[in-house]
């Protein structure tokens, strides 16, 4: 009898651990669509938010009063009317540069922080226009100091034949806003894996990985993040298992690639439900399984006592 009862314990052991490991795999997978609603969701907030400026710029360079105004003397009347043009626009800045990068008139002309008088030639995005192309760049302000989306594009002015790019600068700190609010944990990071935007502000500026000399490089020329460290985050993935530890928890984790400029999208999620849920349902299992053996018993009993 008590071989019976030790194979039996052993049979529901393992019934037990297998549905323990089904049940995992069954509310992980739930909790893993929920999370890929919720990237979808926030990469389509994200490219709403990068798209809905991107044709401003070319509007702007076919405005006659911008492109005979690239070697004007006098610009205060381009500054007033980019001013009013970014307030109802909500930009934080619109810049007209010339050829050489130097800009000759700006929206914040009349504030502290102009950008009227610097050259921003080292830019990616104005060389990326002088060569015809929508230049699109993402670093801190190297005048203000506040991070930014650029978007600039080439301007000729047609009785001169002046050269000269037109700029937009572009906050995208309400996202960050906004996922910090929700309490979700979220990454963007750049091509070289530096979080550009996260819920978490430590995360910040941080890199996914380790730069090489050539990326630190070009990213010291281009004057991208300032005096940023840009050391590494304390984080691991598993892509395979869709898990992630980062910020002392294990986490669920996903992530997109679907992103102009090779931008990637992390989102991590806790696993907590799926553990909870997991031990429940084993726990039911195993309640059952030990009423139906004290009603056994019970049964059992009463038949011995009325033999």
């Amino acid at each position: 009898m008590r071989a019976i009862y030790i194979l039996l314990f052993i049979a529901i052991a393992s019934v037990a651990a297998g549905l323990h490991w089904a049940s995992m795999i069954y509310f992980k997978s739930q909790e893993v669509e929920k999370a890929s609603a919720r990237l979808t969701l926030h990469r389509n907030t994200l490219l709403s938010e990068l798209r809905h400026f991107a044709h401003l710029p070319f509007l702007l360079s076919q405005d006659p009063v911008v492109a005979e105004t690239i070697d004007a003397r006098d610009t205060s009347d381009l500054d007033r009317r980019l001013a009013r043009f970014a307030q109802s626009a909500g930009l934080d800045a619109i810049y007209l540069m010339d050829s050489q990068g130097l800009t000759v008139s700006a929206s914040n002309a009349a504030s502290s922080n102009s950008f009227k008088g610097q050259n921003y030639a080292f830019r990616p995005y104005f060389q990326e226009a002088l060569r015809g192309e929508l230049g699109e760049f993402y670093g801190i302000g190297a005048t203000t100091g506040i991070p930014g989306y650029f978007y600039a594009t080439s301007v000729r002015a047609a009785e001169t034949g002046a050269e000269g790019v037109i700029a937009i600068k572009v906050d995208l700190s309400e996202l960050q806003d906004n996922w910090q609010a929700s309490g979700e944990r979220i990454i963007l990071a750049n091509e070289d894996g530096v979080v550009l935007l996260a819920s978490d502000p430590s995360w910040r500026y941080r890199t996914l990985g380790a730069l090489s000399k050539s990326q630190r490089e070009r990213i010291l020329a281009s004057r991208q993040f300032g005096a940023e460290a840009l050391v590494p985050l304390t984080w691991a993935a598993n892509t395979i298992e869709q898990t992630a530890s980062i910020g002392g928890e294990e986490l669920l984790y996903l992530r997109t690639g679907d992103l102009p400029n090779s931008w990637s999208l992390h989102f991590f999620a806790p696993d907590d439900q799926v553990v909870t849920r997991a031990w429940l349902t084993t726990g039911t299992f195993l309640a059952l399984i030990l009423m139906a053996f004290s009603a056994f018993q019970v049964s059992r009993v009463r038949r011995m006592r009325t033999a």
